[in-house]
This record gives structure tokens, C-alpha cells and sequence, in this order.
């Protein structure tokens, strides 16, 4: 804001060294006389920083620019300098825009944990007769590998 404010109070001079040194034909001693408090008020309303007392002070420049120019006391060519110079000086002072901060809504995260089992009830045992052995008909073989029957005689080594 500080270097705004110089640029202002640089552009405002100059707004002010328009009005008095004027090359002849440009600007009338009288309408010096009428624009150099408007132009010191833009020049304080720059000072200030209030944005809005400037754009009010320059408003009022330009109105008073443009009668002067329409009762023939101020050339063309020198009120449109002034007011491209108090368009510049508004410009300069104008406040940044802040940025809006912008919401971010979170979108749900999904949960990499799965719903817990329910908890269903186990099965009771239901007592049923254990099958009762059945007799057969062919003869039962049973072999054992490696296995020595007692009584069996082992060879010595």
C-alpha cells in the first residue's frame, strides 16, 4: 500500500503541475484557478488511503475539468491529460481484490474396515447312536510296514 500511496502522491504533483505550468491556449489563468484546490483534494484524499475519499476527489477533478473544457478555458488535449492522470491515480490506489477463500467440502472417505460379522449361533451338537460296527463277510487285513510282530526272531548282525 505504501507504494501505491507514493504512486499516488507522485501522479496527484503532477495532476497539480499540469494545472499551473500550462503552454498558452491550453489552460486559462481562471480555470488554473478553479482546478488547483480540486486537484489538492485529490492529492490529500491520496494521502489519506482512503479509497473511497479519493474516487470521490477525482470525480469531482474530472467534473470540473469538463466544464472548464466545455467554456472553452482548457484545450482538449490538456483536460484529457489531467483526467488520464487522475484515471491513473485511481488505478494505482485501487485496493486488491482479497481473495475469497474458497470451501473445500471433503468428500467422505471411504473405510477400508468391513462391517463386523454378526454373530450367528454355532450349530449344538444333536446326540444321534454312533453306528455300531457291522459284521462282514470278508476277513479284515491289516499290514504294518517296519512294524515286528512280538515273538517275531531278528537275524543278528
Amino acid at each position: 500500500m505504501k507504494g501505491r500511496l507514493a504512486a499516488a502522491l507522485v501522479v496527484g504533483a503532477g495532476l497539480l503541475t499540469g494545472c499551473v505550468d500550462n503552454a498558452p491556449g491550453d489552460l486559462s489563468a481562471s480555470a488554473a484557478k478553479v482546478l488547483r484546490p480540486a486537484v489538492q483534494e485529490v492529492r490529500q484524499a491520496a494521502a489519506t488511503g482512503s479509497f473511497s475519499d479519493l474516487k470521490d476527489a477525482v470525480a469531482s477533478l474530472k467534473s470540473l475539468v469538463e466544464q472548464q473544457e466545455s467554456d472553452g478555458e482548457i484545450s482538449a488535449d490538456r483536460a484529457t491529460a489531467i483526467e488520464d492522470a487522475a484515471d491513473v491515480l485511481l488505478n494505482d490506489a485501487r485496493p486488491s481484490p482479497k481473495p475469497t477463500p474458497t470451501e473445500t467440502t471433503a468428500s467422505p472417505t471411504p473405510t477400508s474396515e468391513s462391517p463386523s460379522p454378526s454373530e450367528s449361533p454355532s450349530p449344538t451338537p444333536s446326540e444321534t447312536e454312533s453306528p455300531s460296527p457291522s459284521p462282514t463277510d470278508s476277513p479284515v487285513v491289516s499290514a504294518s510296514v517296519g512294524a515286528q510282530s512280538p515273538g517275531a526272531i531278528h537275524p543278528s548282525p
